[in-house]
């Protein structure tokens, strides 16, 4: 889930907010830091646009990144470790995904990361159109205030949702109906928020509600940082993340401590297959093509 008290201005990473600080009496020392400036900024866009050369953070700090994300949620302190879920959580089924509301540069946004989602995951992943008689099991709604308020209480009672309604721009809700044999998931946009933050999380959401549900506030190349400005891509790091969860030697259920040992050899491998293959290196077959 996002804060929605985090930045919403779209920068480039390790470039907007320097400020320049150089003597003007001095038009050499001016015109080296523009063209250092230029060739930095250069650089920044070029990763940005192609993430096959794209940095990873180290094996270490992925696996330790996975365990908090994996298995606690925003409101578990990243240091109590006894606190984290004893059990993994992930999807095994199709992904239909539904929109309800919802403006169609969202949507668009959305359907930008469907394919990588489906390489990633090993599961089919696509839209559900309205007129469709297959119901979404992901859908992404944005209620009316009145509702919007009546199911951010209900979460509240439950504390699930510990800040103040303003805070959130959007959430996860899992829903459990007796009515259907699958779970449904909702992806809930506030409708106090703006379109700038509906584009900001809704990739985010859709991972969380695969199984990677913890925000952090550590400085980590991720989607998953409480306070963040704009992000429009698919961080590499939330990649590998995403790759590891769906790996087919870990499995829905599975005791926290066998999934870490083997979370321990899958990430250094992919690690490995990505050097050497790039992001096809992730990548992995549906694992039933019939769905």
């Amino acid at each position: 889930m996002k804060n929605r008290l985090a930045a919403t201005s779209p920068q480039v990473e390790g470039v907007v907010g320097a400020k320049a600080c150089v003597s003007l009496r001095r038009p050499s020392v001016l015109l080296a830091s523009l063209v250092g400036a230029g060739i930095a900024l250069g650089v920044a866009l070029y990763h940005q646009s192609t993430p096959e050369t794209a940095r990873h953070a180290g094996p270490e700090a992925l696996i330790d990144r996975f365990e908090k994300v994996a298995f606690r949620d925003d409101v578990t302190p990243e240091t109590e470790r006894e606190l984290f879920r004893h059990r993994l959580t992930r999807w095994e089924y199709p992904l239909r995904l539904g929109f309800s509301n919802v403006a169609s540069e969202v949507r668009g946004q959305a359907a930008n990361f469907t394919q990588e989602l489906e390489k990633l995951i090993g599961r089919r992943v696509w839209i559900v159109s309205p007129a469709s008689i297959t119901s979404p099991n992901i859908r992404i709604v944005l209620p009316s205030k009145k509702e919007y308020e009546h199911k951010f209480f209900l979460l509240k009672e439950k504390n699930i949702l510990r800040r103040g309604i303003e805070h959130y721009a959007c959430f996860v809700n899992f829903v459990k109906n007796k009515k259907e044999y699958h779970p449904r998931i909702d992806v809930v946009f506030s409708p106090l928020a703006e379109d700038s933050d509906y584009l900001n999380c809704i990739l985010e959401e859709i991972i969380q509600s695969l199984g990677l549900m913890g925000d952090t506030v550590q400085d980590f190349d991720s989607l998953f940082v409480e306070h963040r400005a704009l992000r429009l891509d698919f961080p590499l790091n939330d990649k590998i993340l995403l790759r590891t969860l769906y790996d087919p030697r870990l499995s829905d259920g599975m005791p926290r401590e066998q999934a870490m040992i083997r979370v321990r050899e899958i990430i250094p491998e992919l690690l490995a297959a990505y050097e050497a293959e790039g992001l096809e290196g992730l990548y992995q077959p549906l694992r039933d093509p019939s769905w």
